[in-house]
């Protein structure tokens, strides 16, 4: 969408392959307009080098932060055993100390649970001895389950709630990082299946809405457009708005066709 998002996203893909953090797949990125990955790098890399965007946004959210130091794609923390990662966060500060807010975000895709050529979810295991990091998962459930109000096995065998409390799972890993660290889903605001299950599964975890936050693409234009942006970026805001949320646009379009 722009030369600046398009720059961002190059950087990180190489820096993602020095820490070989989380999985950015090229060709998605790059070719594949339906998918949750370019998305999050169109709607949030121009924040990356104008942090104090960033940081008016992130306190539209939480009052709280004082300073973003950076923002994140495809962010995993260097003890992770597999290749879950947060499709974006915001490395930020406040008054009590340094902290990591990262997202799940989708688009036209569905919340995953397992590998196409498998029979369990990750996280399970079967009584024909597959395990799909079972062992890791339940240690990190069982070392922190202060976070979690269910039982191990409600959460990875919810094909809804699966790639959530996956997320959450790389939340506690990061503790030893960051003094606090929020996780959240970033959906369509009309995507009515994804904010039911967001809501459901903020109340199976530490404090609720304290610790996860449900933000839509409503949510996100409302709050950057009461933002004082030059024209530049405020038009490159309203093509975004045009490319996600602009559906009128396309319908009459089609219609027409």
């Amino acid at each position: 969408m722009s030369n600046e998002i398009a720059e961002v996203a190059k950087q990180t893909i190489e820096i993602n392959k020095q820490l070989n953090s989380g999985i950015i797949d090229e060709d998605r990125l790059y070719n594949n307009l339906l998918s949750s990955q370019p998305l999050a790098f169109s709607l949030f890399c121009f924040m990356k080098p104008n942090r104090d965007i960033a940081l008016t946004f992130l306190k539209s959210i939480r009052p709280e932060i004082t300073r973003v130091d950076d923002i994140v794609f495809e962010f995993a923390p260097k003890s992770t055993k597999d290749s879950s990662a947060f499709d974006f966060g915001f490395i930020v500060e406040t008054g009590s100390g340094r902290g990591f807010i990262g997202f799940e975000c989708k688009y036209t895709d569905s919340f995953s649970y397992r590998r196409q050529d498998s029979k369990i979810n990750y996280g399970d295991k079967s009584d024909d001895g597959e395990d799909k990091n079972f062992n890791n998962y339940f240690k990190l459930y069982t070392d922190n389950c202060y976070k979690f109000r269910d039982d191990y096995f409600s959460y990875v065998r919810n094909n809804h709630h699966n790639q959530l409390f996956r997320n959450e799972l790389l939340a506690v890993q990061l503790k030893s990082e960051f003094d606090f660290v929020i996780t959240g889903l970033f959906c369509r605001h009309d995507d009515k299946n994804a904010i039911r299950v967001g809501q459901e599964f903020q109340k199976k975890i530490g404090n609720g809405v304290d610790d996860f936050i449900i933000l839509t693409y409503a949510d996100y234009f409302e709050r950057i457009q009461k933002i004082e942006l030059t024209w530049e970026l405020r038009e490159l805001v309203m093509m975004l708005w045009a490319r996600y949320c602009g559906l009128e646009l396309s319908k009459s379009f089609l219609k027409n066709d």
